[in-house]
C-alpha cells in the first residue's frame, strides 16, 4: 500500500488527472471524490513504476515472461527479491 507523506494538493490532483480528460476538457469523473481516487491511483502507480520496470526487465533477462504477473504480485505483496521469486515460482 502507498502511504504518501502528505495529502496531494488540489493542483497536483488536477495535474495528474488532466491527461484523462476527454475532448473539450470533458472529465470521466463525476465529482471530486472520483477525481481524487484517480489521482491517488496514478500517484501510487508512479511510485511503483521503477520496481515494476525492474521486474519486467528481470523477467525478460531470466526468460520468465510467463511468470511476470505472479512475480509482480509476490514482490509487491511480500516484498520479496525479484530473482529469488522467479526461482521459487519456476520450481513450484
Amino acid at each position: 500500500m502507498v502511504k504518501p507523506t502528505r495529502g496531494l494538493r488540489k493542483q497536483e490532483k488536477e495535474q495528474l488527472t488532466l491527461p484523462y480528460a476527454g475532448p473539450r476538457g470533458r472529465k470521466p469523473w463525476h465529482n471530486a471524490h472520483e477525481r481524487d481516487a484517480l489521482a491517488a491511483a496514478l500517484h501510487a502507480l508512479a511510485s511503483y513504476r521503477p520496481l515494476l520496470q525492474r521486474i519486467h526487465k528481470k523477467a525478460i533477462a531470466l526468460g520468465a515472461e510467463a511468470l511476470e504477473d505472479d512475480v509482480r504480485t509476490l514482490v509487491l505483496r511480500e516484498r520479496t527479491n525479484i530473482t529469488n521469486t522467479i526461482r521459487e515460482l519456476r520450481y513450484r
